[in-house]
């Protein structure tokens, strides 16, 4: 019980201070309610009926994303009572979640790698033209970035 307690100052906390995004929160707040629980049954608890992931819910997601940032943790496994299989089984912790840095997509990674090159074609026209070795380094940078693409 001890545990559960020090899991409502966390709770009451990150309600006061505002620490989760809109949906972060309510996933949060319904697994604090009805948990531990599978990911399924905080679905169908927060929405009213379970969708599957790959059919636009996002309550596993967020679970992900709270996990990272220390406020929920996997507990165990069990027989999920939507699904009928095996689950892990997830509960709030007694932590303040630390921020959720979102992954860059291919595309950031990519914008960052163009942004360089044009920085490296910029420094290029500030020399003189008979800079050879630079205009190589620009045309290799040049092709990696179409291998990227394609």
């Amino acid at each position: 019980m001890a545990s559960r307690n020090t899991s409502i100052k966390a709770y009451n906390e990150i309600m006061s201070e505002g620490l989760l995004g809109k949906r972060q929160m309510q996933v949060y707040s319904t697994l604090y309610a009805i948990g531990p629980a599978t990911a399924a049954e905080v679905s169908e608890a927060d929405t009213g009926s379970f969708t599957n992931p790959s059919k636009g819910d996002n309550s596993h997601a967020r679970l992900s994303e709270l996990t990272e940032m220390g406020s929920v943790e996997q507990v165990g496994q069990r027989k999920c009572s939507i699904t009928g299989r095996e689950a892990i089984l997830w509960d709030v912790t007694s932590a303040i979640p630390k921020k959720y840095v979102k992954k860059p997509t291919k595309l950031a990674l990519l914008e960052q790698d163009f942004e360089s090159f044009l920085n490296a074609l910029d420094d290029c026209f500030k020399r003189p033209i008979s800079d050879i070795r630079k205009l190589k380094e620009i045309q290799l940078e040049i092709i990696k970035v179409k291998e990227k693409i394609l």
